[in-house]
């Protein structure tokens, strides 16, 4: 995953492909994963951790979004602590995100 995440970083071409591959994929697992949840469950409230959830406009299966905003010096701390990179590579890594500062 690392070294996915390294080469994606560094090839936007690659990214998009990856992206192109992936995405419909995942929105289609979440989306089952709401629909079982809150359908046969009968959860009242569904919790999706979803990464890039804006970015991949998988916000239009929610009602509500809660946002959990920490600095981007955490943002960088908690990235090397996890996956060991330098704090150039994991500012590069958050550049996908849509920024929380304005």
């Amino acid at each position: 995953r690392a070294a996915l995440r390294t080469l994606v970083i560094n090839d936007k071409a690659l990214n998009k492909t990856l992206k192109k591959c992936t995405h419909s994929a995942i929105a289609w697992e979440l989306l089952a994963s709401v629909w079982f949840q809150s359908i046969v469950l009968r959860k009242a409230v569904v919790v999706l951790d979803a990464p890039l959830l804006f970015e991949s406009k998988l916000n239009l299966l929610c009602k509500h979004v809660l946002l959990v905003h920490v600095h981007p010096d955490v943002q960088v701390a908690r990235l090397q602590a996890r996956d060991g990179k330098s704090a150039e590579e994991c500012r590069k890594a958050l550049e996908w995100q849509i920024p929380t500062e304005k």
